[in-house]
């Protein structure tokens, strides 16, 4: 979810035959290393890849992880949702520090050939 100010803001899903789609908000430029229009985008990814990001999030004791880490009383901060291998994690507030991965994942995005989709071309 969003924040109030410059927090990127996208929806991203990789199946495990290689498709992407990519549903891309507002502020996303600094986050991908490139600029991509907002609106959806699909693409055909390496599962090789996206299979080791799985793995590193595994060896990071991601499947330990509680399903949520939240302060309602907080305001202002942005949650991301990450889904590996059918477990997600909702980290908004006191929950482990993910950054790493959330920006290799962002990178990976950012190098993608992706593809706006018909609907949301430009």
């Amino acid at each position: 979810t969003p924040c109030h100010g410059r927090c990127p803001v996208y929806s991203l899903r990789v199946l495990s035959d290689g498709r992407a789609t990519l549903a891309v908000g507002r502020f996303c430029d600094e986050a991908f290393g490139r600029s991509l229009s907002q609106g959806r985008h699909t693409a055909q990814v390496d599962v090789g890849v996206w299979g080791l990001v799985a793995d590193e999030a595994l060896a990071m004791g991601f499947d330990t992880l509680a399903a949520r880490y939240d302060d309602p009383r907080v305001m202002d901060l942005p949650s991301t949702t990450l889904t590996i291998h059918d477990r997600s994690v909702m980290n908004r507030y006191g929950g482990p520090n993910l950054n790493e991965l959330y920006t290799r994942i962002e990178r990976l995005v950012g190098r993608m050939d992706w593809q706006a989709t018909a609907e949301d071309a430009r």
